[in-house]
Parts: C-alpha cells; structure tokens; sequence
C-alpha cells in the first residue's frame, strides 16, 4: 500500500535498514543472503516486541482489530463481506457485554423490537401441569425392595422430575388468519434466538398465535390451537 498512496518504511523495515546501517557500508552482506535473512529475522521480532500496545487493544472487543475474527469465533457470529470493521466490533461489543432482563415485561420489550405483535402470556397456575420439585421415582416399598413386577423389578421413574410448565415460556405471535410470510417466519428465526439466549437452561418456549385449544407445536398446524 505504501507503493500506492505514499508514505514511509514499514516497521520492519525500519527496524532491518537500522540494524544494517550499524554495521557500516561494507560490514553488511547483500541481499538474499543467510546473513541478510537473519537479520530480516530479528528486524521482525523487534516489531513484534514493540507491538505489546497493539495486541493489548485487541484483548478489548470495542477495540480490536487483529481480533476481530477471533471474537467472532468465540461468540459464533457471521459478517457480511461489506460490513466494515467498526460495524463487526459493533455486533462483537453487543453480544459479548449485552444484558437481556428476563423479567416478563423487559423480555416482552426484546421482543417486541423485532416485530409489535409479540407478547408473553401469563400462566394460569390453577391449570398448570406440575410435578413434585425433585422427585424422579415411584414410592419405594421397604417391606419388599427387590419385589419383581411388571416393570421386571424396575422402579418407575420419570425423566422430567421437575417438569412444569411453569418453566415454559409461551410467547404470542399476533399473526393474521392464512399463511405465514417470509418476514413473519424471519422474525420468529430471530425470537428463537434472543430466548435461547436469554432464558435460563431450564426454561422451553413455544409460539402460537391463538390463546385457546392444544398447542401442537411441531405439527403442520403449528402456531395454532387445536379446537380454536
């Protein structure tokens, strides 16, 4: 580039035609040399030794430059080709120190940024499906604990001991009768991807854009209630 717009020697090559000026005319060998090769060699890692400040920038997301494509890495983000770099560390910064509240109105805000027709229904305790916090197996009989049944001496059990759905997140999607646009289908792409980032492990969600009847979830009737 210095070729093109102008200006001065690289760093190394500062450093290389010091080093070489030191010895004298005459004390140096030529060019394409094993001398000449090592002290390119040291010429690059003065360069590098005096490059502390700069890799120190790139530790700071806001700042990087060398790292960008590290911190993109880490955090699983694409860039288009013609984002700039400040719009990278943009998308770097926001993702690495950005703070989503969970509470049902603050989440509710999230989503309603990505599209107004989003809202969080409450949970009707009193028709909640439910099961005792921590308990997995069956009640145990201690006058026979090896009595062989049905189940060949099996205890039952549950695989969902804390099962609730209480920790099921049910988000409305205002969406008219008919199907669903490309946008529409687009914004719920990116819903997904702010509640699996915002909600704790434990906690599902689902989308429908009816309040009444089964939610099918993974059926061709999907977003739908059944017997609406």
């Amino acid at each position: 580039m210095p070729f093109e717009v102008g200006g001065g020697p690289s760093s190394s090559e500062a450093a290389y035609v010091a080093m070489r000026e030191a010895v004298g005319q005459g004390g140096y060998a030529a060019e394409g040399t094993i001398e000449a090769a090592w002290r390119w060699a040291r010429a690059r890692g003065l360069r590098g030794a005096f490059c502390d400040g700069r890799a120190a920038l790139c530790y700071f997301p806001d700042r990087t430059v060398d790292a960008i494509a590290v911190y993109e890495e880490i955090l699983q983000l694409t860039s288009a080709p013609t984002e700039t770099d400040e719009e990278r560390r943009a998308a770097i910064v926001d993702k690495w120190i950005g703070l989503i509240d969970v509470s049902t109105s603050s989440l509710e805000d999230e989503l309603q940024k990505i599209d107004s027709r989003f809202s969080i229904l409450e949970h009707d305790f009193a028709t909640s499906t439910t099961t005792q916090r921590g308990r997995a197996f069956e009640d145990w009989d201690p006058t026979d604990p090896l009595a062989c049944g049905p189940d060949f001496g099996v205890i039952k059990s549950t695989m969902w001991p804390n099962y609730s759905t209480e920790f099921v997140c049910q988000i409305m999607y205002a969406l008219p009768v008919g199907p669903i646009s490309t946008d529409a289908l687009h914004c719920l792409d990116e819903a997904k991807t702010l509640l699996n980032e915002a909600l704790p492990a434990w906690v599902d969600f689902e989308f429908t854009r009816t309040q009444t009847g089964f939610l099918l979830d993974i059926d061709l009737l999907d977003l739908e209630g059944f017997g609406s």
